[in-house]
């Protein structure tokens, strides 16, 4: 999922359905996970779930 959608829809497309967020930023080496939770808007909070 990350692949399919990370980088490949704007933040005007995303959030224009109401389901997700502007994008928030986490570190390069965050967890696939944690970043495609970022792209959709999700708050990740450092060293959760580690």
């Amino acid at each position: 999922m990350l692949h399919t959608w990370y980088g490949n829809h704007p933040d005007a497309a995303r959030t224009g359905t109401g389901m997700f967020g502007p994008a928030r930023s986490v570190p390069a080496d965050a967890p696939a996970s944690d970043r495609l939770a970022a792209y959709f808007g999700r708050t990740v909070r450092p060293g959760y779930g580690s």
